[in-house]
């Protein structure tokens, strides 16, 4: 009974203050992107739909310290509340009484690594191939003067001039994604004008030339007005890789069976980027089991006095931030000297080893 009374307030606190700090750190993130926003004209919905896909990767972090403070705060108030003290009397060891904050820790073992094996980077690719495109976007609207607006593997638009009102002069447009057709397109002015979600190429006085490879006939059309609509091209795959660049995926952008590639297949650099990343989805997720284990040891050792609740608060965060810092420092060194991996196994191990020691067999 006391291990469910216990889990379930873990449970609760564990939702509530992890869901505050994922939300407070979203939104400090999120405000990194109005500018998109702004210079896309993406409505606020289209803007909340990109910005949910941050979620993922935050939840990583805050998940395993939401549960740290949860522990610590639970298990003071049972402490200030002398349920622990009962508890102890009637013969629950500090294994028993940790066991709920076990329990608990594995199944979030079992989130985060769902999370950082799939959820997470499916969630940071779609938001870094979104980010690329709207970058690439402002890029295509903001073009100067002689600039190719776009360039890539057969289809490009140029205008030689550009005055301060965005109109184009003497613009040339190709366009080869067609197999059978090579369409060229000339036109003494023009404009780009973004409506929503498409960038839309008005032009005027020009002609387009088609020319079909396998009848090699040229058809010319004269015309006063002509639309093009690059969001067809843009919004299909092909054109994701056009907007986004030939871009090769970080490793955190990859799912956890892409990070052992075939060998010979990547150099040896970009191999040991992939091994250092794999490896740091395997051990960060066990660090949840440390910070819960130091929120309950803190919480034990200081007696559970009632003006003791904020000191065990700040020595918690100090922890758990001190241990979350020198993990980050041997994972970021670990793509450069592979050895560390291992480092940092024996650092996370060694930690879980000496806490369990202390709570089996130490004295409070």
């Amino acid at each position: 009974m006391l291990t469910r009374y216990i889990g379930k307030m873990l449970i609760q606190k564990t939702f509530f203050i992890a869901l505050g700090l994922t939300m407070a750190a979203w939104v400090g993130q999120s405000l990194r992107f109005t500018r998109l926003m702004m210079q896309c004209g993406l409505s606020s919905w289209g803007f909340l739909k990109i910005a949910i896909y941050l979620f993922p990767d935050l939840l990583l972090l805050t998940l395993p310290i939401g549960f740290a403070l949860s522990v610590g705060t639970v298990y003071q108030q049972l402490h200030m509340s002398c349920q622990l003290v009962v508890a102890r009397a009637v013969g629950w060891s500090a294994a028993a009484i940790a066991r709920p904050v076990l329990l608990l820790g594995a199944g979030i073992i079992g989130i985060l690594y769902a999370t950082n094996s799939y959820l997470s980077p499916a969630a940071i690719r779609y938001f870094r191939e979104t980010e690329m495109l709207l970058l690439r976007k402002i890029q295509i609207l903001s073009a100067a003067e002689g600039e190719q607006v776009i360039d890539h593997e057969g289809f490009f638009v140029f205008a030689r001039q550009k005055d301060k009102e965005g109109n184009l002069s003497d613009i040339v447009m190709r366009d080869q994604h067609v197999p059978e057709t090579l369409r060229s397109i000339y036109a003494k002015r023009g404009r780009l004008v973004q409506q929503g979600d498409q960038i839309l190429l008005f032009l005027e006085e020009g002609q387009r030339i088609d020319f079909d490879k396998k009848t090699q006939r040229i058809t010319t059309i004269l015309f006063d007005k002509y639309e093009a609509c690059l969001s067809k091209l843009i919004n299909s795959k092909a054109g994701m890789t056009f907007l986004a660049g030939d871009r090769v995926p970080k490793p955190h952008e990859l799912f956890f069976n892409e990070l052992f590639p075939t060998p010979g297949t990547v150099d040896a650099g970009r191999l040991d980027q992939l091994h250092a990343e794999a490896h740091q989805r395997l051990v960060s997720p066990l660090l949840v089991l440390v910070f819960a284990l130091i929120g309950v040891l803190i919480v034990l050792q200081s007696g559970g006095q009632r003006d003791a609740s904020s000191k065990n608060t700040v020595w918690t965060v100090f922890w758990v931030a001190m241990i979350e810092c020198l993990h980050l420092g041997l994972m970021s060194f670990s793509g450069r000297y592979p050895a560390l991996n291992f480092v940092s196994y024996g650092f996370v191990g060694g930690l879980l080893a000496f806490l369990s020691a202390r709570l089996l067999w130490g004295r409070f």
